[in-house]
């Protein structure tokens, strides 16, 4: 059988070109997201990333997003006045805990939009103003000890902390450990000291400064909570968990527009695929991080 000439194939390429025309148009004439930031966290987090997951999260939520860069030291009226030039009208603004006074500035300026300020692991004030939403911290640290024990095996697990997790915080590690099927006992140390080297060491996970990293033996499997760009993690990094503005700018959008009924939001994990890691333990890993607590 012939197969159909150019001629027979024009209505359908013209019918495609047109619904895709429609759906840009569509697209362009929503109302954006506006997403907060400055210079220096793009430099942090990486251009390249910054502009990938901004592409993400407008595919995902099928509507413009904008990166509104505020001059670092701005006050919170010009953080305003940058975020208001931005958008007349945008579907919602987010703005990170570090601009929280803006955050509530223009909030009270503009309360017809839904606007969230991503909290990090801190716990809301309970202030009225913009919807505090936070980063699902028990969920994570589930997901961390399940993926601990993969990692570790036998030796020992050591938790590496900027700040002491509370007993909620560590009642869901050892409940992913448990999980996991881990059975000894994980250590705590703080990043302010030095690590010590009573026990061989299996697996680490640091909320903390990345540089604790470079302290261990380059053999010992490591698990970041961290917005750095993984391409300058240390070559023991093998899992990164980032609960950065853009990681969680969809999912804010969606519970500002009342889409969801949570106000926690778990960090998105990678697992980082330049570094050596075997088939079946990346697997076993997978598996790890795609579990929840009982009940969520």
């Amino acid at each position: 059988m012939a197969k159909p000439g150019f001629p027979a194939l024009l209505p359908a390429l013209l019918g495609t070109l047109l619904l895709g025309g429609i759906l840009s148009l569509i697209f362009f004439l929503r109302f954006p997201v506006l997403v907060v930031s400055d210079l220096w966290f793009d430099g942090y987090y990486g251009p390249r990333r910054v502009a990938l997951e901004q592409a993400l999260t407008a595919f995902n939520l099928f509507r413009p997003v904008r990166n509104v860069r505020i001059a670092e030291g701005a006050g919170e009226e010009v953080a305003v006045f940058t975020v208001e030039s931005a958008a007349a009208r945008p579907y919602c603004v987010i703005f990170p805990y570090r601009y929280q006074a803006a955050a509530r500035r223009y909030f009270r300026e503009h309360p017809a939009v839904p606007t969230g300020l991503l909290l990090g692991r801190r716990s809301p004030s309970g202030q009225d103003g913009p919807l505090a939403l936070a980063t699902d911290t028990g969920a994570d640290l589930y997901r961390a000890g399940r993926a601990a024990g993969v990692l570790a095996g036998e030796g020992k697990v050591l938790f590496i902390y900027d700040d002491y997790p509370g007993g909620e915080e560590r009642d869901a590690f050892r409940g992913g450990l448990r999980s996991g099927a881990y059975g000894g006992e994980p250590e705590y140390a703080s990043s302010a000291f030095p690590l010590g080297s009573a026990a061989p060491l299996g697996a680490v996970v640091i909320r903390g400064p990345h540089e604790e990293a470079a302290q261990l033996d380059r053999t010992v499997p490591a698990l970041l909570f961290s917005w750095m760009d993984p391409a300058r993690c240390p070559r023991n990094i093998k899992v990164v968990f980032d609960d950065s503005p853009w990681t969680q700018a969809a999912e804010a959008a969606r519970i500002l527009a009342g889409e969801r009924d949570i106000k926690k939001i778990p960090s998105v994990v990678r697992i980082l695929n330049r570094n050596s890691i075997p088939k079946e333990q990346k697997e076993l890993l997978k598996a790890a991080l795609a579990s929840f607590p009982p009940g969520e």
